[in-house]
């Protein structure tokens, strides 16, 4: 299951005001890398004075999680931000492992979407299912969708302009 948080309808999207703060950190952030077979650039910028914006990613995390998975968390991973430019695009994968180590304690991911869509072509979070269905994220600026770490999904390939997303994990002991 999926959960989205949406703008005007949910208490846990993002503001369009903590989108534009966001996106004004990213631009001020200094690229770590990008994530493997992709060209996704990868940033841990310091959440110093945005930490109202840090604390409602980890909420909606906690309020998915305690409604539909009641997962083992216990603790949350720092803000990161994804920036998709022309081309850019993660293939089919999963959060269990978190982006910068093997320790398979990511449980719960969650992804707030910050760029408005009209800005960019492409670039659609995608839920592929094993029997073939497919379900496309929704894409509206301020978005926040939740899913366990476990469920395989991939970005499409940007077509035009940039994307711009914020992510969290909720983690835990390793999954057994």
């Amino acid at each position: 299951m999926i959960v989205t948080f949406k703008p005007g309808e949910d208490e846990h999207a993002l503001t369009l005001e903590e989108c534009n703060e966001l996106l004004e950190l990213e631009r001020q952030s200094k690229t770590l890398g990008t994530f493997p077979l992709s060209t996704a650039k990868v940033k841990r910028p310091s959440m110093s004075g945005f930490e109202h914006i840090t604390e409602r990613l980890y909420q909606a995390a906690e309020a998915a999680n305690d409604e539909y998975w009641n997962l083992d968390v216990s603790d949350v991973r720092g803000v990161g931000i994804n920036v998709y430019t022309r081309d850019g695009f993660i293939p089919k994968h999963f959060d269990m492992f978190n982006t910068w180590g093997l320790d398979m304690t990511d449980k719960v991911s969650a992804v707030a979407m910050l760029t408005d869509p009209s800005e960019y072509g492409g670039g659609e979070l995608v839920f592929p299912d094993v029997a073939g269905a497919r379900l496309t994220a929704h894409k509206a600026q301020g978005t926040v969708i939740v899913f366990p770490a476990f469920i395989v999904h991939e970005v499409t390939r940007v077509t035009r302009g940039k994307r711009v997303i914020a992510n969290v994990a909720l983690h835990g002991e390793p999954w057994r």
